[in-house]
């Protein structure tokens, strides 16, 4: 893989040429079509015969289309290859389809497309130790670091001890929460000549920080470890869980890896079936993939992407630590400002844009962000899997105006009502394998949004919940409100933290339905900390006005429901199939065998 640089544009003078350009890029009648194609090249008319080189080139020419005026719906097929993204791939209002007609980015039939944020690696070299090198110059140089690798697809494990989680415990920590000590004696030489960093389990989050000291009683970390000043569920202290990630000495199972910055060496240790001749190693260089992003006056319209795998987008850790507050949000303590994780494929003031049948994988942030200004989007038939963070946000506020007069930033709804997302489905889609660098992501959040539907996925293997609508820690009205969750099949979830559940809510949320949803097997591990059990549904602080309809829920490690500052009577129930017992009956295998997604999808994920 390596990134390929656009050529120079061709421009378009006239009006009559854009005409002829037309007809001859489009065999079929009502389409535009243009051609990208690995061996293409930018300087052709990018036909069928004669393709572009990189989506960029096409997209300049279906601007020139667009400025014109759409007469027909405009596709742009794009043939096999990996396709590496020099920088974020942007589109704005010049962009944009119309009521009437739309643009869309689709893989040719049977054809594997990646638009990756990352860069190939190379030949690896056996070592002396029987492990696999890489030397990276742009990493040597200072020019690059990342905290992802992938190998043959596959998440490679940063290398850390213990090796399992649970098995180290903090033992002491000092009143600035950035000097501890362990439950075990370590040995540690020069954490911070090799970007180690410390993990805390919390309660439902993790917090992160790179360590910058050590000796042989106590570890130093750059940034404290917590959301300091909400009490111990969400800061280190003693008895926590613990990790530590990323040194020389870590490496010693297949699978792991560690980046020498100094040397820029690159060292892997593979699995028995990898060979070095064949096995890809690929990075990520992006934070951002793609930003969809129109204005209030123009919002992109008609804007779709079929059958493309969107892949390798790295997380840098943040400046402040990573201390994760709730499902993909983090910050330093309570009176500061809150933050919400990136994500890979950013989306605001975007209308009636539609993801099909697509792969969102190896995006070590959080993978699809809809944020202000979203209207009737839909993402259907697709896979997300390998995510650092959550899968899918509904109501990211990461470049939100929010008013925070009413209540703190991380509650924070829209300054203005015409933000608030609306009418976005999320539906036939698996979600799977979510928070594996930030572990408090959910597979699914919405929150701050209206008419939202939630419908026949299939969420499974997180470590927190599968689920999560509502973002207000009270009985106050926001603009979370007729969200409709239902037919979806979630299990094998909250598998490492507490106090979650297969679907969780908070907030009054008039208007809302959760109904024909399959849930079991939601786990506890062993070493989740704090009381609070995992549940089927967990309907937390402030929830109200749901209705709660023919759901099955079974086999959960605590209770089937449970109530935090919610009760029963706030809302409605009908038909709910809670136990063992109750998931036979004949209502609830109709329920069972009709959860999940509906329609085809790729044979890895049936």
């Amino acid at each position: 893989m390596q990134v390929f640089a656009s050529s120079a544009r061709i421009r378009i003078g006239t009006m009559l040429f854009v005409i002829c350009l037309t007809f001859s890029c489009s065999p079929i009648q009502g389409q535009v079509e243009f051609h990208v194609a690995i061996q293409g090249h930018d300087d052709n008319p990018g036909t069928r015969q004669s393709p572009f080189r990189t989506p960029q080139r096409a997209q300049s020419q279906v601007r020139d289309l667009a400025a014109v005026g759409l007469t027909d719906n405009v596709v742009v097929i794009i043939q096999e290859g990996v396709y590496d993204l020099p920088q974020t791939f942007k589109f704005d209002s010049r962009d944009s389809g119309t009521d009437r007609f739309s643009i869309t980015y689709q893989s040719a039939p049977q054809a594997k497309v990646i638009w990756s944020g990352g860069s190939s690696l190379g030949k690896w070299q056996p070592n002396q130790e029987g492990h696999w090198e890489i030397q990276l110059a742009a990493v040597k140089a200072g020019d690059w670091f990342f905290r992802q690798l992938v190998v043959e697809d596959q998440r490679a494990t940063r290398s850390r001890w213990p090796n399992n989680d649970g098995l180290l415990h903090l033992q002491t920590v000092d009143e600035t929460v950035k000097k501890f000590s362990f439950d075990q004696p370590l040995e540690l030489t020069d954490p911070a000549d090799h970007n180690t960093e410390l993990v805390v389990f919390g309660n439902w989050s993790i917090s992160r920080a790179k360590v910058i000291a050590a000796d042989a009683d106590h570890y130093k970390t750059a940034t404290a470890m917590g959301w300091l000043g909400h009490g111990p569920m969400t800061t280190a202290s003693p008895g926590k869980p613990a990790y530590l990630e990323h040194h020389r000495d870590f490496l010693d199972q297949p699978g792991e890896w560690y980046l020498d910055s100094p040397t820029g060496t690159l060292t892997y240790i593979p699995l028995a079936d990898q060979n070095p001749q064949t096995a890809i190693g690929v990075a990520p260089r992006l934070s951002r993939l793609l930003e969809i992003q129109g204005t209030p006056e123009k919002a992109i319209r008609n804007l779709r992407f079929a059958g493309i795998c969107f892949a390798h987008c790295g997380f840098p850790l943040p400046n402040i630590g990573y201390n994760e507050i709730q499902a993909s949000h983090f910050g330093t303590q309570v009176d500061a400002r809150t933050l919400v994780q990136s994500v890979a494929i950013e989306c605001t003031y975007a209308t009636e844009c539609q993801f099909v049948n697509c792969r969102f994988a190896h995006l070590n942030n959080s993978a699809l962000g809809f944020g202000g200004g979203c209207r009737d989007n839909l993402v259907t038939d697709s896979t997300f899997e390998d995510i650092g963070g959550s899968g899918i946000i509904i109501g990211w506020r990461g470049k939100a105006e929010l008013d925070n007069t009413r209540a703190a930033n991380l509650a924070a709804d829209w300054r203005n009502p015409r933000d608030t997302p609306e009418r976005t489905t999320i539906s036939n889609c698996i979600v799977r394998r979510c928070g594996n660098d930030g572990i408090g992501g959910v597979g699914i959040f919405a929150a701050f949004s209206n008419h939202t539907r939630i419908a026949h996925n299939r969420v499974y293997d997180l470590p927190y919940s599968g689920i999560s609508i509502g973002f207000r820690w009270s009985k106050e009205p926001t603009s979370q409100k007729n969200c409709i969750v239902e037919n979806n099949h979630i299990f094998d979830v909250v598998q490492k933290l507490a106090d979650g559940g297969g679907i969780y809510t908070l907030g009054r949320q008039p208007g809302t339905t959760i109904r024909n949803n399959y849930i079991h097997d939601v786990k506890r591990s062993e070493f989740a900390h704090g009381g609070a059990p995992n549940n089927g549904i967990f309907i937390d602080q402030g929830s109200t006005d749901f209705l709660f309809e023919s759901n099955v829920i079974c086999a959960t490690s605590g209770d089937p429901i449970r109530f935090n500052q919610s009760e029963k009577g706030w809302h409605r129930w009908e038909d709910n199939y809670l136990g063992d017992l109750e998931s036979k009956t004949l209502k609830a295998k109709k329920i069972i065998q009709q959860a999940g997604p509906t329609s085809s999808l790729p044979s890895r994920d049936r």
